[in-house]
């Protein structure tokens, strides 16, 4: 089984500091999808706790990794780190599952979030299927 021990970043032969490295293979490769149309949702979050989230469901049909969504508040982008249909990456136990339409998208939420509002942009990467709509829903922590 392959495995990643561990991560380097280098810039004009020097070694970028990377004190917590996160990767993933999640979103499409970024120069074969560009954006062409931007659906955005303003809502000022109620009281919320930590564990409950936000999700963001766009109707409709997209295109195979035609939709992503993104969230701003206090002027920092957050980004959505689940969805169903789950994010196309190969795990090694399965082949990837390819959907092109109705992506829902997960952002967690901490208290600190609470009474402030919060922007969600769905970018769309088909020009010929952005006739989609974003319901953004409140959901409770388990």
């Amino acid at each position: 089984m392959d495995r990643i021990y561990s991560i380097r970043l280098l810039k004009d032969g020097q070694e970028i500091a990377l004190p917590d490295p996160h990767v993933n293979n999640l979103q499409a490769m970024y120069g074969k999808k560009s954006v062409c149309a931007v659906h955005t949702a303003r809502i000022t979050l109620p009281t919320v706790k930590d564990g409950d989230y936000v999700s963001a469901a766009i109707e409709g049909e997209h295109g195979v990794e035609g939709a992503y969504c993104v969230a701003e508040l206090d002027g920092r982008l957050l980004p959505f780190p689940d969805r169903a249909t789950a994010y196309q990456s190969n795990m090694w136990e399965h082949w990837v599952m390819k959907q092109g339409e109705n992506y829902t998208y997960y952002l967690p939420l901490t208290a600190d979030m609470s009474g402030k509002e919060l922007i969600v942009h769905t970018l769309l990467c088909d020009p010929e299927k952005t006739d989609v709509h974003c319901d953004i829903y409140l959901c409770p922590g388990h």
